[in-house]
């Protein structure tokens, strides 16, 4: 009973549009989920029939539910049936709203269900005008606003078949997706903003005209008409509007394409997947009544763009007569729960984030206490899997009383194979149940059903209504047998080129090739025991053969799929389906074979070579071979280890897609470069990221790999990377100024943000540049993540050490103790934001501000005597004079943990809040200024029972007995506490802890001068960092294994 969070009351069972359902179809499901889902997938006919006509949609839905077929995407569902996607959503006839949208900039657009029917029949009609018609493509580069769901749902109503991308994707994301489609109108926006930046979109629109020739009109609209841009010579849509009303609603197919989505195009071009009209709609009509409980009148909000699915989704919300809500900008801005804000004032019962959003709102430790959270029934998240600890944080931070569903599902059925449902609990971690009509299992790598608890692969066993119609580009997949390599009457040459060919150029030419005309061509090549070989296209007595890739690319493969050629001015598109896989589509404008670079062809045996040709007439090249052969011949075998040259082979392959996809990412601002080393560091556990990687292996070396891939992907390595000539430069440091307060962000959460060089310079960097602005009042210092800071970089001691180089140490650390400075001398108001962890010269940053805020979850801990070091950041220094020398001692020598309590009561925390206060008291201490004392020498509250024991434990006159590795006199060594303390010191280094004792010691010594302790702990570095023990505890702590202390 621990995992559960949320249960549903038999009243909201019984009242649900789910109980609803079974009541109308004379189900008894006993408010059982399972037993209706069972039902409905053993079931499938009646379910989506019944279910059809409970959901009330208009058309025709004819007699044939379900036309099986062997093939699983062959299965077609209302085969007779015809509608009108749009005709469904705008059946709602009112003044009411329809849709708002709201900015990050703060301006808001509303949009009744009477207006909308109104512009989309009007837009409608324009479409008309230009001679668009079914089937014709219209793509748009747009933000998520009303505008763009008018253009959408008038392409719908004509049956028009739409794509979208956000405006965040760079030109080549762009190009790779549309191009495709062949659209003939692109639709646009003039800009949008994103996290407080305004974004020109039509200045990109130029460049992508000129790789998709197919676009021949432009239609753009003004992000805000009180805020216009020049729409240049591109159609006001606007003028559009001024069209004849056109209440016409033609009735199409139920599969006819509606849309179509693309995959992510990490392993190449995006896949465009195709989407019919009926099977979305009866897909999310079902998702969103019997899964969400939505009905009439209700309040949808997702945050998402246009190039995710659930834009999709959330429009097709509007079926169900519900309002549907628009944000557009960044999640976070302009302050965290802006989205969630949005959900209070506009009494949103729906929301929908992804699961990073919600972890990104519980690592910033955000509480929507203070929001009125009452309308909101039902939370869905997606996009990734949510987290035990995310669900928990849902229900203890944001709304304790709510439906939370994470859900699953993806572009290619542009709906949810598992999500939620009112009959089932929530419990942790867990998703509540299948979708109804899909027969979702989950199997073993054999392919058997799996028990509760055990990980495998998620299957759909049988079809249903919302699966792909198909991919754009390619055929139906066979049924029309274009090509026939078997009967000779559908071809009308089969060639065959026996002869000795030493090295040098070859050409095969067909005269009389045709522009525009289309020619099919399958061929195979290699050395062949007899001419009967080629009777029939085997593989037979061949010593060598090449084939090309049928999926995409250009590469000519041998029989050991090493490539060996190259296609030239051919396209994924030009892959025919065959009886026998693919051929090869030429146009007859000097697309061609190339085969080059391979060993054996050469020789004196005579070589055969054959093709088989689809055509009327020719003239082109149609496969040539180069001269760079060396005679050799393949040694085919059973032997399977692959050679060094294999290997690199293999290495630079994929290297080049590392870097060319890492790229791309960047090049369409999806995220920086910082970023996607992060993600690669953090989310698939590398030891560098992508651009580390080229920088490591060499800038020059990792452009021409990254461009060999792009010239195979036959894509555009984007011009950033390779021009790039000097290795790569990453910044860590992030500074956000707000009026008079700077925020400087140390961004290396993969680290936990640890101190290096790269971290400390552009750190002093930020500094200064802060320091010297008039109108900068206050800086903050914040750690992304989890921590604040971790410490310095352990590795670079440990290389150093090995390598002698204790001058390198000695750099880093005064440097570290100059940027330190600048916060300690500093005339702004310096906080340090430690509401996560802070370790070594974390907190050593930390105490050189002059206020450290906290939170519950903050954790403070010197841990360097037990590394075999001492704290060399002003450790040993700022800490007795904030706290004194008693609790100094119990911070560094013992290298307690402390909690948040705790370093409050000793003072190293100077405001302990709580989470939703931060930003507060941020503002509370920037008007306030800077401290009357810094330095009071003496624990904040002395009750407290850390800072109590830390004074009587660690007094001077018991320094003596736990130098000696005693129990002081008067304290019981099976006391807890006590027992902890000698424990701890028994695990440091003695000379470690020698050295930060006499160190703290200097500091009550030296007193005001600061400086001079400082000077002290620097010139100690030498002695402490040349100890074996130090070496010991600081490979120790990489190795993850406990150090064995020598005193040397």
């Amino acid at each position: 009973m621990d995992k559960l969070l949320w249960q549903p009351s038999e009243k909201l069972k019984d009242n649900s549009l789910l109980n609803d359902f079974c009541r109308f179809i004379n189900f008894k499901s006993s408010n059982d989920f399972k037993k209706i889902w069972k039902w409905s997938i053993d079931n499938p006919e009646e379910f989506w029939s019944k279910f059809w006509d409970y959901s009330k949609i208009i058309g025709n839905k004819g007699s044939k539910v379900i036309q099986k077929n062997k093939a699983f995407n062959k299965t077609k569902f209302f085969s007779d049936s015809k509608l009108n996607y749009t005709e469904n959503i705008l059946k709602k006839k009112s003044d009411e709203l329809a849709i708002n949208f709201l900015s990050e900039k703060g301006f808001e657009e509303n949009i009744t269900w009477n207006n909308l029917y109104e512009k989309v029949c009007r837009f409608s009609s324009y479409l008309k005008k230009i001679n668009l018609q079914k089937g014709d493509r219209v793509a748009a580069y747009v933000p998520n606003k009303i505008e763009t769901i008018i253009c959408f749902l008038a392409c719908a109503k004509n049956g028009i078949i739409w794509s979208s991308c956000s405006p965040d994707f760079g030109i080549q994301g762009v190009v790779d997706r549309f191009k495709q489609t062949e659209p003939k109108v692109l639709i646009t926006c003039d800009y949008y903003y994103y996290n407080g930046k305004k974004i020109n979109i039509l200045d990109k629109i130029d460049e992508i005209l000129k790789h998709i020739p197919s676009i021949k009109k432009v239609v753009a609209y003004n992000y805000n008409n009180k805020e216009k841009e020049n729409l240049k010579d591109f159609v006001d849509f606007e003028e559009t509007l001024k069209s004849n009303l056109d209440e016409i609603f033609e009735r199409f197919e139920f599969n006819h394409p509606i849309y179509i989505l693309f995959s992510s195009g990490t392993t190449g071009k995006p896949k465009c997947i195709t989407h019919g009209s009926g099977n979305v709609l009866i897909e999310h009509n079902k998702e969103f009544m019997l899964h969400c409980d939505i009905r009439e009148n209700e309040k949808l909000f997702y945050y998402t763009t246009t190039g995710w699915m659930m834009w999709n989704w959330l429009v097709g919300g509007l079926a169900t007569g519900s309002s549907i809500f628009l944000y557009d900008g960044a999640p976070v801005y302009p302050k965290i729960d802006v989205l969630l804000e949005y959900c209070q004032n506009k009494k949103i019962n729906l929301l929908g984030v992804s699961a990073k959003y919600i972890d990104h709102l519980k690592n910033e430790k955000y509480e929507s206490k203070n929001l009125d959270l009452n309308s909101v029934k039902i939370i869905t998240s997606t996009g990734s899997p949510l987290a035990e600890e995310s669900f928990k944080y849902v229900y203890d931070n944001i709304k304790k009383d709510v439906h939370l569903a994470s859900i699953a599902g993806g572009t290619d059925l542009v709906g949810c194979l598992v999500l939620g449902n009112l009959f089932s609990n929530v419990y942790k971690g867990e998703i509540q149940g299948q979708s109804l009509g899909i027969n979702v299992d989950v199997f073993t790598d054999d392919g058997k059903s799996i028990v509760d608890g055990d990980k495998g692969e998620l299957v759909v066993k049988q079809p249903f209504p919302s699966m792909p119609v198909k991919f754009w580009g390619d055929s139906d997949g066979g049924s029309n047998m274009l090509t026939d390599p078997l009967d000779a009457s559908k071809w009308d040459y089969r060639i065959d080129l026996n002869d000795s060919f030493s090295t040098g150029g070859f050409n095969y030419f067909v005269d009389g090739l045709e522009k525009n005309q289309t020619y099919y061509y399958r061929w195979m090549g290699g050395n062949s025991v007899s001419p009967q070989v080629w009777s029939t296209p085997t593989q037979d007595g061949l010593i060598q053969w090449w084939k090309f890739d049928e999926n995409g690319g250009s590469q000519i493969l041998n029989q050991i799929s090493e490539r060996s050629g190259t296609l030239v001015g051919i396209n994924d598109s030009d892959r025919i389906f065959g009886h026998k896989g693919k051929a090869l589509k030429f146009d007859g404008d000097g697309g061609h074979v190339v085969i080059k670079t391979y060993k054996g062809i050469v020789g004196s045996n005579s070589r055969t070579l054959s093709f088989w040709l689809k055509t009327s007439d020719a003239n082109a090249s149609l496969v040539s071979w180069g001269s760079n052969a060396d005679g050799e011949m393949w040694e085919i075998g059973e032997d399977t280890h692959c050679s060094d040259e294999a290997a690199e082979i293999i290495r630079q392959r994929l290297m080049g897609q590392v870097f060319s996809v890492s790229a791309q990412i960047v090049e369409e601002e999806i995220c920086s470069m910082e970023d996607v080393d992060r993600g690669a560091k953090v989310g698939l556990r590398w030891a560098l990221g992508p651009f580390e990687l080229a920088n490591r292996i060499g800038i020059s070396e990792a452009v021409s790999m990254a461009q060999s891939y792009a010239d195979l992907a036959e894509f555009e390595l984007p011009n950033w990377f390779a021009e790039l000539t000097e290795p790569l430069e990453f910044n860590y440091v992030d500074t956000h100024v707000d009026g008079e307060v700077a925020t400087v962000r140390i961004n290396r959460p993969e680290a936990m943000n640890a101190l290096n060089e790269v971290v400390v310079e552009q750190l002093g960097n930020a500094l200064d540049s802060l320091n010297s602005r008039e109108d900068i009042k206050t800086i903050v210092l914040d750690g992304a993540g989890k921590a604040f800071v971790a410490g310095a970089d352990v590795k670079f001691f440990v290389d150093k050490i090995q390598a002698d180089s204790f001058p390198d140490i000695y750099e880093f650390t005064a440097r570290g103790h100059e940027v330190l400075n600048k916060l300690e001398n500093s005339d702004k108001t310096t906080i340090a934001l430690t509401t996560g962890l802070a370790l070594g010269g974390g907190l050593e940053l930390a105490l050189a501000c002059d206020y450290r805020i906290g939170t519950r979850r903050t954790q403070f801990r010197f841990p360097e005597t037990s590394i075999g070091i001492y704290p060399g950041l002003g450790g040993t220094q700022r800490t007795p004079r904030i706290c004194g020398i008693e609790a100094a001692r119990f911070a560094v020598l013992a290298g307690n943990f402390l909690d948040a309590g705790s370093a409050a009561s000793l003072g190293l925390l100077t405001h302990l809040v709580d989470p939703s206060e931060v930003e507060k008291t941020v503002s509370a201490i920037s008007s306030s200024g800077k401290p009357s004392n810094k330095y009071p020498a003496r624990p904040t509250d002395s009750s407290h029972p850390a800072a109590a024991f830390a004074l009587e434990f660690y007094n001077d006159a018991n320094m003596e007995s736990l130098a000696a590795g005693n129990c002081p006199e008067g304290f019981d060594p099976e006391d807890k506490m006590v027992s902890r303390q000698l424990k701890s010191l028994s695990r440091t280094a003695p000379i470690a802890l020698s050295m930060a004792s006499d160190l703290l010691n200097d500091a009550v010594l030296t007193g005001d001068n600061l400086q001079q302790g400082l000077a002290l702990e620097l010139e100690r570095l030498d002695d402490i960092f040349a100890s074996s023990d130090a070496l010991e505890g600081l490979s120790a702590l990489i190795q993850g294994r406990r150090p064995n202390y020598t005193n040397s």
